[in-house]
């Protein structure tokens, strides 16, 4: 004898099991009944699962500059710097290197500087960067996603090395990159399916944000084509 079963009457989690026909069901995990257009039979289906779009790059170290008689070092383009420059004089000799200059220009480094020094950026992880300077955060590719928004047609994804309910120390990044026209899988400038650094990384500093006080409420505003603003917070900081 064959029988058949189609649950047409759908997910029931009110009445008792014994009270069920075998037309119902109490819970499921990824399947679904089909329906479609009057032919709907009550048969299910498995769920399509995750597929695996974008994997994250290592991200290369963030160096402070000490203001002192010595040199800096960036791939082997030496930088004579001096104790008694201000901070935007030796930010300025740094720059002023036409090798070093090249690797801005690229991407391949950032270089900027503020209140409390000249800071070094590695973006492209092959560059090296010696001398003068200490370490403010060391290479990693040990890091998760946060949370993330739209912004047009660019995908914003905030991810941290941090998955602490109370991050004092934990190093951010913020992302930035589009799919390739006509293409779901594709992502314009990525190595295969791993992003890159020099050409999607916007931003990488100590913003302490983890997988436990994630990124929510975000706002974005997309301007022009060169401008665009992101609201959000983590109700932590």
């Amino acid at each position: 004898m064959q029988h058949k079963v189609g649950y047409t009457g759908g997910i029931n989690k009110d009445l008792a099991k014994d009270k069920y026909t075998n037309t119902n069901y109490f819970h499921a995990n990824n399947i679904k009944v089909i329906t479609s257009g009057g032919l709907s039979t009550g048969s299910i289906e498995n769920e399509k699962g995750n597929t695996l779009l974008f994997n994250f790059p290592t991200v290369g170290a963030r160096y402070k500059v000490v203001i002192a008689d010595d040199t800096v070092v960036i791939d082997g383009n030496s930088v004579t710097i001096s104790g008694s420059d201000s901070i935007e004089t030796t930010y300025n000799k740094i720059v002023a290197d036409s090798n070093i200059a090249t690797f801005i220009s690229n991407n391949q480094i950032n270089i900027f500087f503020n209140d409390l020094g000249v800071f070094i950026q590695v973006l492209d992880t092959t560059i090296t960067v010696s001398g003068s300077v200490t370490v403010q955060s060391a290479a990693t590719s040990s890091i998760f996603v946060c949370g993330w928004t739209r912004l047009n047609e660019y995908l914003i994804v905030f991810t941290s090395d941090s998955e602490d309910v109370e991050p004092t120390n934990a190093l951010c990044q913020i992302w930035k990159f589009k799919f390739t026209s006509g293409s779901r899988t594709l992502i314009d400038g990525a190595s295969g399916n791993t992003l890159v650094s020099t050409q999607h990384l916007i931003y990488n500093d100590i913003l302490n944000y983890s997988t436990e006080t994630y990124i929510r409420d975000t706002v974005a505003n997309f301007e022009t084509n060169s401008k665009g603003r992101v609201y959000w917070t983590d109700f932590y900081n």
